[in-house]
């Protein structure tokens, strides 16, 4: 059985919100709309230091106004 698609990617490469991409359900994606998500999806986990580390470099690598091509280079950052 094929997996439904949730969103379609106008680019690869480029931040699905600086592209404005949006849903099927002809939602666009943007700021809340991504942290809406995440919180739902981390809800799920159990809390630990390292989601929350971990939630913190997502919400960087996904809000940023520029687009960041490597997480290792902010990750590092955190590990210094």
């Amino acid at each position: 059985m094929r997996r439904q698609q949730k969103f379609v990617v106008p680019n690869y490469g480029i931040g699905f919100i600086i592209k404005k991409t949006q849903l099927l359900d002809g939602r666009t994606v943007n700021p809340d709309l991504y942290r809406q998500f995440a919180d739902e999806e981390q809800s799920k986990l159990s809390p630990t230091p390292e989601l929350t580390s971990a939630r913190r470099l997502l919400d960087q690598l996904v809000l940023s106004k520029q687009f960041i091509e490597f997480l290792t280079l902010i990750a590092y950052e955190q590990i210094k």
